[in-house]
């Protein structure tokens, strides 16, 4: 007999599920690298700095754009330029009409205690290197 209605297990009473919340592991971000990085730029802001990167897919429709941070090594943040290819069929257009544009923030607190000298926005053909 199964008591679908069963107030008693809700909220914390009764057995306590086991925790099963997953990291998502970003480096299997099953995305393609922007297929070129156009422009990248580093501007202060409050309480840290943003990253901003233009980068140019080969057609329009290439959406979910994202930087993606690998871990940091030797001072060295490497930023993913992800993005998503369309849905449908994409006209290729002018380059300025496929244009993306991204921005990632990095606090003070990360720049200090991890050390950051450098930030490279990495596409598939080429990569932009910043310093903070």
């Amino acid at each position: 007999n199964v008591n679908v209605w069963a107030p008693k297990t809700w909220f914390g009473y009764g057995d306590t599920p086991a925790d099963t919340q997953v990291e998502p592991d970003e480096s299997q971000d099953p995305r393609p690298l922007v297929d070129s990085v156009t422009s990248a730029s580093i501007e202060q802001a409050n309480g840290g700095v943003i990253v901003r990167a233009t980068g140019l897919p080969p057609t329009q429709g290439w959406w979910l754009a994202e930087l993606m941070p690998s871990p940091i090594e030797n001072g060295e943040l490497v930023l993913d330029f992800r993005i998503s290819s369309p849905v449908d069929q994409a006209a290729q257009g002018t380059p300025r009409s496929r244009e993306v544009t991204v921005a990632y923030t990095i606090t003070r607190f990360s720049l200090e205690r991890d050390g950051i000298t450098r930030v490279v926005v990495r596409g598939e053909r080429n990569s932009k290197v910043l310093r903070p």
